[in-house]
């Protein structure tokens, strides 16, 4: 009886049991992809062998273990001495090959640097460095140099500079200009850079941000460095060796002719006009119509208002920097569809309370209907007709009202009271503000220690993005920074060498080095209400 019973489910079991090791199968031996591949290629031949002397070749063919891409080989592979005609560099499977199209130079020794140029083909894993190096004679040159380049006034690293070395001996300034260099590197993201297999020699060394890949400084707006004297590479026994290490500021420098770079008539009376170097004393006439004329700070932007407003406007712009231009300007820009606001103002809903309220207008003002009502104020306690102070101008205008720190105000500009010069009126303003504080600011005071005690320095404040947010002109003096919002700063002193008032590049072409940039060395946090002293000695 119970023997029939095992055999009527006999078949059911065996179903079941098998369902189970299928599962148990499935669930063990699901494939997991295995481990990301983090290894880079890895060379494992060369032909011709890597080092070797008495090189004749034509072709070189550097193997690797495993397949490969190539990724910017311009900037990533570098050789040095440079060739006129650049090789052929290609894949080839788990190889790279160069073909040289140049005849090779007797007696010398060529470097090819891989930077991150080489990389496997799955995961893109590049091998960071790699040098394949021969020589055409029986010595492999040997000696080295190394450095470092920085942006002039900033300090920062320069990434992916080249840096160039030329025979001494045969070297003058027009150089740079004409021929490639006898060696060549770049720096990497610290902005270091060492110089390989070198001969024996006297070398000047230049920095230079080649935008054109012409290995020639034939365009100002490219960065350059350089140093005055010759330099002479060493021989480095290893990475441990200490070695002083070669530092060059990069600058583009200032080496335009006095230009008219763009004028336009923005709109019906209104023109602008840009100049490639700062203006001294401009002057603008135009036949038959007054001008009113403003000059940026910078003094190389100039805003023109025709007082007869039309769309083509004929200027005659004099300056003594080396202007003498006729413009003949018409507006073809389509009228916009939206009104345009006559005026705006610097109030926010939080105001400094040391500042001053200020009032623009995008075109200047003819008159005003009553001068003693052109502002309407609303304080929590009383309310009051004021008036504003305009400039010379007449594209400002400032109210010479008294605040009280920590108070509400609402300020109101009262409409159709301002015509402007082409007849047009305002419409009615209304914004509100609440004044802050001295106790919402801090204050940083420094003690500053000068090298040269008979320059003036120019002693800067910046924020955390680097923008310059106070500065002032000192020699060796206790300088104080008053009303600073809380936030991180950096302090920076310029020794300003002309006395000029701001920070000069240098002048490759006259053997001018920047005008030499300090920075204090550590970061000041500054909090509301407090003061912090620091003492600021300028060493390099």
């Amino acid at each position: 009886m119970y023997t029939t019973k095992i055999k009527q489910y006999l078949p059911i079991f065996a179903a079941f049991l098998v369902q189970a090791l299928l599962y148990s199968c499935a669930s063990v031996g699901y494939p997991t992809g295995g481990e990301v591949d983090k290894i880079p290629p890895k060379p494992v031949a060369f032909e011709p062998k890597n080092e070797s002397r008495d090189f004749v070749a034509d072709k070189i063919l550097i193997q690797f273990d495993e397949y490969i891409q190539l990724k910017d080989v311009d900037n990533q592979v570098i050789i040095s001495p440079p060739f006129e005609n650049k090789p052929e560099i290609v894949v080839k499977g788990k190889a790279v090959q160069i073909s040289i199209k140049d005849t090779l130079k007797p007696n010398t020794t060529y470097l090819f640097q891989f930077k991150n140029a080489v990389v496997d083909n799955n995961e893109g894993n590049a091998l960071s460095s790699l040098d394949y190096v021969f020589s055409t004679g029986k010595i492999l040159d040997s000696l080295s140099l190394q450095g470092v380049v920085v942006d002039a006034l900033t300090l920062k690293p320069e990434e992916n500079i080249n840096v160039l070395l030329y025979n001494a001996a045969d070297f003058t300034d027009s150089t740079v200009a004409k021929y490639k260099p006898v060696y060549l590197t770049k720096t990497d993201k610290k902005g270091e850079f060492k110089f390989k297999y070198l001969t024996q020699g006297s070398y000047k060394m230049i920095a230079l941000k080649d935008n054109d890949k012409s290995l020639t400084y034939n365009n100002p707006a490219e960065k350059i460095a350089f140093m005055v004297d010759a330099v002479e590479p060493i021989y480095i026994c290893d990475s441990a060796s200490i070695v002083d290490t070669i530092e060059l500021k990069a600058f583009e420098q200032n080496v335009l002719q006095q230009r008219i770079t763009n004028s336009n008539l923005k709109k019906a009376g209104y023109a602008v006009i840009t100049t490639s170097c700062p203006m001294q004393n401009p002057m603008v006439t135009s036949e038959g119509n007054d001008l009113i004329v403003y000059t940026n700070k910078t003094s190389d932007t100039l805003h023109v208002w025709a007082k007869k407003a039309a769309d083509s406007l004929s200027l005659i712009v004099l300056d003594s920097s080396g202007i003498s231009d006729t413009l003949k300007l018409r507006n073809f820009a389509k009228q916009k569809s939206r009104k345009e606001p006559f005026l705006k103002t610097n109030i926010k809903s939080t105001f400094p309370y040391y500042d001053t309220i200020r009032v623009s207008f995008t075109n200047p003002v003819d008159s005003v209907i009553d001068s003693e009502k052109m502002m309407y104020v609303k304080t929590a306690t009383d309310s009051f007709y004021t008036h504003l102070v305009f400039d010379s101008l007449k594209l400002n205008a400032f109210v010479s009202l008294k605040l009280i720190p920590d108070s509400s105000y609402q300020f109101i500009i009262i409409g159709k009271n301002i015509v402007y010069i082409y007849g047009n009126t305002n419409d009615t303003v209304v914004q509100k503000t609440k004044l802050n504080s001295a106790k919402d600011y801090g204050t940083i005071k420094i003690t500053v220690v000068a090298p040269d005690k008979t320059l003036p320095y120019i002693l800067q404040v910046l924020n955390e993005k680097g923008a310059v947010v106070s500065e002032k002109v000192v020699g060796n003096d206790v300088v104080e920074f008053t009303n600073l919002a809380p936030g991180k700063y950096t302090i920076r002193a310029i020794a300003d060498d002309n006395a000029n008032g701001k920070w000069d590049a240098g002048n490759y072409w006259k053997s001018i080095q920047s005008e030499k940039v300090y920075y204090m060395p550590k970061t000041l946090e500054l909090r509301s209400n407090w003061d912090i002293e620091e003492t600021f000695e300028l060493v390099e």
